[in-house]
């Protein structure tokens, strides 16, 4: 029986490299897992805990005002614990955008079912910017916000 030399070569590629990736296996050394390197900047993050005077607890002396209240007091009470510097804010009516149109001087949406423009008070608040995604509200008690349109 003769042996065609064509065949042979057609089988004789895949041969060589399955050898190939047989000795490389073996002669290759076991390869390490890799593992990120700690970037240098978190040390410092982490020191920060340890160089601090306090040991992490909150000490006030005298008392805390709340500036945002727009009501001055006279007297005003120390707080007895942390959990009375969290102050509520303040109940506000939700603030609906179903559409904007960005287009410079022109620029308008549709805050709570009313076509609004930029400075157009709205009962509770008023818009003061319009942007392509989002638009900003001040209340009345002065606090902005910003609320983000999701595009579909």
């Amino acid at each position: 029986m003769k042996l065609d030399p064509k065949i042979a070569a057609l089988f004789a590629a895949p041969f060589l490299a399955l050898s190939a990736c047989v000795i490389m296996a073996f002669a290759l050394p076991e390869p390490k897992p890799f593992a990120l390197s700690r970037p240098e900047f978190l040390g410092y993050i982490d020191q920060l805990g340890i160089s601090s005077e306090n040991d992490g607890r909150a000490a006030f002396s005298g008392s805390i005002r709340n500036v945002f209240s727009g009501e001055e007091s006279a007297e005003e009470e120390p707080l007895e614990n942390t959990a009375d510097i969290i102050a509520q804010p303040a109940a506000r009516p939700p603030v609906s955008v179903s559409m904007l149109v960005e287009s410079g001087a022109k620029s308008f949406g549709i805050v709570n079912g009313k076509k609004m423009r930029v400075g157009e008070s709205s009962g509770s608040f008023t818009l003061t910017a319009i942007r392509k995604n989002s638009v900003t509200v001040r209340y009345l008690d002065g606090i902005e916000e910003t609320i983000n349109v999701k595009a579909y």
